[in-house]
């Protein structure tokens, strides 16, 4: 698989990645310690909002694309809207304290919402990913060993979750880093029912300041297979996105 690093940012995590290797990958935390210590996003600017964009793109409609923007100011102010055929379709906003609200696309406007609806909502659109929240999610963690996924070393942590999806995670052995999500219930009977994806899989990643985004994403969603392309850029912070 293909991860894109800078000089820079293996220098960075050079000290953290030998010492993963060092150490007996014998439980959960490790591996994603390591995964996130890879990410890095504590070292996100906090005098500028990051900003990102994603082409979406089905396999079987490849004219037929999606936008999503998102909006991020540290540490929880959070936007996204997601532009289909140039016209708003979706959209949820916080300013992390007292402004909850989502876009009402058939009435066309931003409406307020409480912030456990908002909470509901808004992990599926969080680029920090589901992995990001399992321990406040109250999700259940169990290191399951060494995998060998077509010939790829990896290893695998599955998440169970009271009341949403459970997950499988698969992270590649040499690298550390996360390449393919599976996403399940085994606990069909008290789940918050909502649309999900099948899997989802990161083809590569690039370095961003101090910090290593996913760059290609692709998921599977009711038999389509959709891809993702990502860009970012650090903005002057605007407020204002937060409060509308």
């Amino acid at each position: 698989m293909k991860h894109v690093f800078s000089f820079l940012l293996i220098a960075c995590c050079l000290t953290g990645f030998l010492h993963a290797q060092q150490t007996p990958v014998d439980s959960a935390q490790i591996v994603i310690d390591r995964y996130l210590g890879l990410l890095n996003f504590d070292e996100m600017k906090t005098d500028s909002m990051l900003y990102i964009e994603t082409i979406i793109v089905g396999r079987n409609h490849p004219n037929d694309t999606t936008v999503m923007k998102r909006w991020f100011v540290a540490p929880n102010q959070y936007r996204v809207e997601i532009w289909m055929r140039n016209a708003l379709g979706y959209g949820l906003v916080t300013d992390g304290r007292n402004v909850f609200r989502k876009y009402n696309f058939k009435k066309e406007y931003w409406e307020n919402i409480s912030a456990s609806d908002y909470y509901d909502d808004a992990p599926a659109y969080d680029f920090h990913g589901p992995l990001y929240r399992w321990k406040t999610d109250g999700g259940n963690v169990e290191y399951q060993g060494e995998w060998n996924y077509n010939g790829h070393p990896a290893y695998r942590i599955f998440v169970q979750s009271p009341i949403r999806y459970d997950r499988n995670y698969l992270f590649e052995k040499e690298s550390g880093l996360l390449f393919l999500v599976h996403e399940f219930s085994t606990h069909a009977e008290t789940m918050t029912e909502g649309p999900h994806v099948d899997w989802r899989a990161v083809h590569e990643y690039q370095p961003f300041g101090r910090c290593l985004f996913p760059s290609v994403e692709s998921y599977q969603y009711k038999e389509e297979i959709v891809f993702q392309y990502h860009t970012y850029k650090y903005l002057p912070i605007n407020l204002e996105l937060f409060q509308k």
